[in-house]
Parts: structure tokens; sequence; C-alpha cells
């Protein structure tokens, strides 16, 4: 969906750029990124206000009062088609869509309606695909709103044999 940009690479890393970081590249990281501005600090309970807010000082008071600021790089949804072969009885099938970004209005109308599609055992891809017509045993929907962007879509996991049926029946739900 975000193919080539920030947004799409994994999380993760490979075993190779995990173990290629120093201390000195993490450390100079932590003082780009992080700044007191970016920070909350919550505590909750039976706690000393004041002696709670002098740990804090203590521990936390020689963060920088800024970090780097950065101008954003804006994500652009472009779609495509991705495909790996495994030899593998199921298939997981995802179909995507831009989404919209936390601070839209539209934003709480995509959260709705990918509750009303596939939020649970009573939703309509739920019923329609795996109760009524068997094509999978996990079907449902998801949006997940970002800054800048946002993505929507419907994951279901399947048999070989079904995928054929079931993508036509998951898209007459979605129209």
């Amino acid at each position: 969906a975000f193919r080539h940009q920030t947004i799409g690479r994994s999380i993760l890393g490979t075993p190779e750029t995990v173990k290629s970081f120093t201390s000195k590249q993490l450390h100079d990281f932590i003082e780009r990124q992080y700044g007191a501005e970016r920070m909350v600090i919550v505590a909750a309970g039976d706690i000393k206000h004041d002696k709670f807010v002098r740990e804090v000082e203590n521990r936390l008071g020689g963060f920088r009062s800024k970090a780097d600021s950065t101008i954003p790089q804006y994500a652009q949804y472009v779609g495509g088609d991705f495909r790996e072969d495994r030899d593998l009885m199921d298939a997981q099938i995802v179909l995507g869509f831009e989404g919209r970004a936390y601070h839209v209005r539209d934003f709480y109308a995509s959260q709705v309606l990918s509750m009303i599609l596939g939020g649970g055992m009573s939703s309509r891809l739920f019923q329609e695909v795996r109760e009524k017509r068997g094509l999978c045993y996990s079907v449902y929907a998801f949006h997940w709103g970002f800054s800048d962007t946002g993505i929507f879509g419907v994951h279901a996991a399947t048999g070989q044999s079904d995928i054929a049926k079931l993508v036509p029946v998951i898209i007459d739900e979605l129209q």
C-alpha cells in the first residue's frame, strides 16, 4: 500500500540491520527523536505527588526540552498487487484501500464501517462469507488511521480451493 515509503517498511528490521546498530547510533537516535515535549508521564494510584515529581525530575531532568524537528514526508497510498506463493494448505487474503488519517472528520465513519463489515461474529462479512457460505475460517475488516493517511481493508483466511469464490463475495459486500 505504501511501497518504498517509511510507513511501508517493517518495524522489525532484518537480523542483519539489527545486529549492525552500534550503541552510538542508538544513543544518537534517542538524542534526535526524544525530547520533553514528546513525552507524557503518568502516575496512578496512591502516590505522593511532590515526591513523584521530584523523582521524575531527578531521573529525566537531563532530557532536552525539544527534540529535532523535521518536516514530515507525507505518505502516498499507491496500492498494488503482492502475492507470495508458499506450499501451504490455506491462503491469507487482504483487500486493502486507502483509509483516513486519524484527525480527519471521516475517520470515525471509516471506523464504524469497519465494524459493520467485519467487526465480529455478527458483522456482515462474518455472516455472509463464513456462516452462510462457509468460504473461510476467519474474516474481518480493519481501519488503521495514521497522522497523514490510513488504510482500510478486509482480511480473510481460507483454503486454496475457495479463493476464487471468496473474493467476489467480499467485493459484493464492500459494494
